[in-house]
């Protein structure tokens, strides 16, 4: 049987640009900076860069030539960028199913000694994708994407959930008691806010209802510690990656605010103080516009 070829003359340079023109200006810089470096040791430039050039076995030579951790996983976490882009833009069933292919095997590339260590209130984009693309253990994986999905603090995800629907016409008609919820069927969580204690329902993209679905069938790892707020915090510093309790919230809050978001609805998501309660006495309605506002540009679907 002859072997398929891609006729594909899409280069790095067109996802560095799609990259600028998605508003990820961080990310364009950092992985342009060191996909030129890949280009140079393939004796091309940038915009010669094409599908064929990231074989698994030309990114692990490469891989190996880099000499630190977080440069490792920079031009990886670009490499496998590149292929996504390409495999998300594909028309023909051959060309995505080589690029779904090679998408795995990149996946599959591990960097096994310490990645990085950081210490920041807020991350980057690029400094999350290097986190994310850093972590094997799945469950551990998993926390990284609904905390910084999120944005919440650790002690209010430290607590048993429950796993029913959330009825948003009956709260059209009477306050809501305070509950952990987690409903998958309609792709919604309610959490009880650490300090006011009041419940706010936030909307489960569907991208990330596998991450839920994941975390919360094996959350008992986490209630079964001494102090489950902190399991997080401790499983991420085994990887030399030291964040605080509120790193996922700072994140959150200033890669959405950079976008240009409703402050009222950052707040809310947030468990911040907020006048919101008090314009949308409609829980649908409210959902409704936070998935629109906040649900769609999250930055986090961008990295998984």
């Amino acid at each position: 049987m002859a072997r398929t070829k891609v006729k594909n003359d899409t280069t790095v340079l067109d996802y560095i640009n799609h990259l600028q023109n998605s508003g990820r200006e961080s990310a364009a810089n950092t992985y342009g900076w060191i996909l030129k470096g890949f280009a140079r040791r393939r004796g091309k430039e940038i915009d010669e860069l094409t599908w064929a050039d990231f074989k698994p076995n030309a990114v692990k030579e490469h891989l190996a030539k880099l000499k630190n951790n977080q440069t490792r996983l920079m031009f990886l976490s670009a490499a496998r960028g590149f292929m996504k882009y390409l495999r998300d833009d594909a028309i023909a069933d051959e060309e995505y199913i080589i690029y779904s292919r090679m998408c795995d095997a990149l996946q599959a590339i591990r960097i096994k000694s310490s990645p990085m260590t950081i210490y920041r209130k807020a991350l980057t984009m690029d400094e999350l994708a290097a986190v994310l693309e850093s972590i094997s253990d799945e469950f551990l994986y998993n926390a990284v994407v609904v905390h910084f999905y999120l944005g919440n603090r650790p002690v209010e995800l430290s607590h048993p959930f429950s796993k029913e629907k959330i009825d948003l016409e009956e709260l059209r008609t009477k306050p809501p008691e305070p509950k952990r919820i987690v409903d998958f069927d309609n792709g919604l969580i309610s959490i009880i806010t650490a300090k006011t204690k009041a419940q706010r329902i936030i909307p489960i993209h569907d991208k990330v209802h596998d991450n839920f679905k994941y975390f919360f069938d094996h959350h008992h790892i986490i209630l079964r510690w001494s102090r489950p707020r902190e399991w997080l915090t401790k499983h991420l510093k085994k990887l030399s990656i030291y964040v605080t309790s509120k790193t996922a919230r700072y994140t959150f809050e200033t890669l959405m605010t950079a976008r240009g978001l409703d402050d009222r609805f950052i707040k809310y998501w947030l468990g911040h103080t907020s006048d919101i309660a008090n314009v949308y006495r409609d829980f649908t309605i409210l959902i409704r516009d936070i998935s629109t506002e906040i649900n769609q540009k999250h930055f986090i679907l961008e990295l998984i």
